[in-house]
């Protein structure tokens, strides 16, 4: 006797249960019901959940709390920007500014503690109407365990470091108490601006002075044909401008005397510097006892210095047969660079 044959339309959809299907049989078994895993949705047809017509789908809802690197790769054909990720935040409400938030925090493990915040990126709205919206991206770091603003750029496309005001188109701005590095050392607003006020170079910038100023009450005492200090002034390792003059007063010579006072400014104590830019000038009396006045200007002279060093404005006083001779004046440094 022949088999029977059951055809396909023969079969009755609700005269098959589960029990009637082969689940176990390696090669030979079938779906009997889906089961709704975490973070998974299903919507069915049949009469119990999983079973008839199913859908499967994704919680959108759920954090999926992935537990293995995730990578997102696309190839096409195109060589125009492609937004391979997108992120967005949309607020129910009614967004204000520096509110309307989408972050992307970056987590590791302390010594402690897990899931510790290290850094994020933030982007904001500066100006929510729609008409003029404006946004911003903040660069944020973990500083003694508090998460604040490093970097913050602008949609002027200005950027501001350490600080949050908007320095316009084109423009970084850092706060006074920080600034630049380059190789390691500092580089500051005063190394590029010039100020509108009078205030005055910090030191170690361009621009720093240092002087030194001897009044002409007392003054200093020379006697005839000394040779030595009248000031001087300690500079750091630099490229500096150094100028200065000592006038001086002789007094109670004899008559038709002829003076000749000397300056120089050098880096060695008590040492008159004869390197072509030492100054001279002279008095002659034109009475008995009578008292003349003259100075002996320094033109600026370079010193450029590997480390700390003390210059020296050192004078040389008339020689004199009789009477007094006092000296007074400056010397002042400018750094160039």
């Amino acid at each position: 006797m022949a088999a029977t044959v059951v055809r396909g339309g023969q079969v009755k959809d609700g005269t098959i249960q589960r029990v009637d299907l082969d689940t176990s049989t390696v090669g030979q078994a079938v779906v009997a019901k889906l089961v709704q895993g975490a973070k998974i949705t299903l919507s069915s047809t049949g009469g119990d959940a999983g079973t008839g017509d199913v859908t499967v789908g994704v919680d959108q809802a759920a954090d999926l709390a992935m537990t293995a690197a995730q990578t997102v790769k696309v190839a096409d054909a195109s060589n125009a920007v492609l937004n391979v990720l997108r992120l967005s935040h949309n607020y129910t409400g009614t967004p204000t500014a520096n509110n309307e938030a989408t972050a992307i925090e970056f987590e590791g493990k302390s010594d402690t503690t897990v899931d510790r915040a290290m850094a994020a990126i933030v982007a904001a709205w500066s100006t929510v109407a729609d008409a003029t919206r404006t946004g911003y991206l903040d660069l944020k770091t973990t500083l003694s365990g508090t998460l604040g603003t490093a970097v913050r750029i602008w949609g002027s496309n200005g950027m501001s470091v350490n600080n949050t005001t908007d320095p316009g188109a084109g423009f970084v701005n850092v706060p006074t108490a920080g600034g630049y590095k380059i190789n390691n050392a500092l580089f500051s607003v005063d190394d590029l601006a010039t100020t509108a006020t009078n205030d005055a170079a910090v030191a170690g910038e361009v621009g720093e002075t240092v002087s030194s100023y001897i009044a002409s009450s007392p003054g200093t005492s020379y006697t005839s044909a000394q040779t030595k200090n009248l000031t001087s002034i300690s500079l750091t390792a630099g490229d500096w401008d150094v100028r200065g003059t000592i006038s001086w007063s002789v007094a109670g010579g004899p008559l038709s005397a002829i003076y000749i006072a000397q300056a120089s400014i050098g880096t060695t104590t008590g040492t008159f510097n004869d390197d072509s830019a030492q100054g001279y000038n002279m008095f002659t009396s034109t009475a008995s006892s009578a008292t003349g006045f003259f100075s002996t200007p320094l033109a600026p002279k370079r010193f450029s210095l590997a480390s700390t060093t003390t210059v020296y404005l050192v004078g040389r006083s008339p020689t004199q047969a009789s009477g007094t001779c006092t000296a007074w004046g400056f010397i002042e440094a400018r750094r160039i660079r």
